[in-house]
């Protein structure tokens, strides 16, 4: 995607960028806004917003993004990257893909594409980014502008495509329990040898010492995952079942992983610390727990994970 907009080509380029970088400071500078700040563990995230424009630019020191993880500190505070601009009328200036703000549905439907989403089927239009690590997402918030039978954009985003962080394995809270991430580690494996993750990131190679018992769940965790298990390492398809079943997401309790965990081991190795009594990576404790999310995902696939209708 190619334009002449200054203003569109420095936001653009200040998406996944530290605050500091020429990038991140140029961008601030063009709009006149507050620049943003370092954050603390108190103080985790900032957001600068240059309301004549209708530019809100945000920063945090955790975006969902491989590269960015995990969180990095310099001295006291975190390094901190521009991770999504927020742009609301009155901005006026370049919108991807012929956009306008008063396009209704069917006009956004016609030059992006079209998906529902979140609890409250929110609309949102995804354009054709300008790189693979940025997403433009148009979206209608409940309190948009525009009337409930022409609903369309009232917001647009320019901002770093993150997924979801289904497991993440804290380096430092292991150096203190080096067994709390074990029960991850059961149902990453388990996804592993149960073709639920992508294939493209996990192939036959890099799955044959786990399939021959010849690494732990936990050594594939920390090895092979690179300590991650994110939505972009689940086919696409199979991501619902993540969701709903580990995340527990709009699931009946008695469905959930935590409560096949709980049933299975007692409290959870991260609520635990007494190593001796903490679940230990073994294979006898993955074989114990792996037909209850085998079952588990049965019965996801026959539709039975729907909340039931009060």
């Amino acid at each position: 995607m190619t334009t002449d907009d200054p203003l569109w080509t420095l936001m653009l380029a200040a998406v996944g960028q530290r605050i500091d970088s020429p990038q991140g400071l140029a961008l601030i500078e063009a709009i006149g806004a507050k620049p943003l700040r370092a954050v603390t563990p108190h103080n985790f995230s900032d957001c600068t917003i240059a309301k004549p424009l209708g530019i809100a630019v945000s920063a945090t020191p955790i975006p969902k993004h491989r590269a960015f993880w995990p969180p990095r500190r310099e001295k006291r505070a975190y390094v901190n990257y521009i991770h999504r601009i927020e742009l609301t009328p009155p901005y006026s200036g370049h919108l991807p893909g012929g956009m306008q703000w008063s396009h209704t549905k069917a006009d956004l439907d016609a030059i992006a594409d079209f998906e529902l989403r979140g609890s409250s089927r929110i609309p949102y239009w995804n354009f054709d980014a300008p790189a693979p690590d940025l997403k433009l997402t148009a979206c209608a918030a409940s309190n948009g502008q525009f009337p409930p039978t022409q609903p369309a954009a009232d917001r647009l985003l320019i901002q770093l495509a993150e997924e979801v962080d289904f497991i993440s394995a804290d380096a430092d809270a292991e150096t203190r329990k080096p067994l709390v991430h074990v029960e991850d580690a059961f149902f990453a494996a388990w996804c592993a040898l149960n073709d639920v993750l992508d294939e493209t990131r996990f192939d036959a190679d890099a799955l044959r010492p786990l399939r021959e018992r010849c690494v732990s769940p936990l050594t594939f965790l920390h090895g092979f995952c690179g300590r991650l298990l994110w939505s972009g390492d689940v086919r696409p398809p199979l991501r619902e079942f993540v969701w709903a079943y580990y995340m527990g997401t709009r699931t009946p309790d008695e469905l959930r992983w935590v409560t096949d965990l709980s049933a299975q081991f007692g409290s959870s190795n991260h609520f635990r610390d007494d190593p001796a009594q903490m679940t230990q990576d073994t294979w006898a404790n993955y074989d114990a727990v792996a037909p209850r999310i085998a079952q588990r995902f049965a019965q996801w696939q026959r539709g039975e994970f729907a909340p039931k209708q009060r």
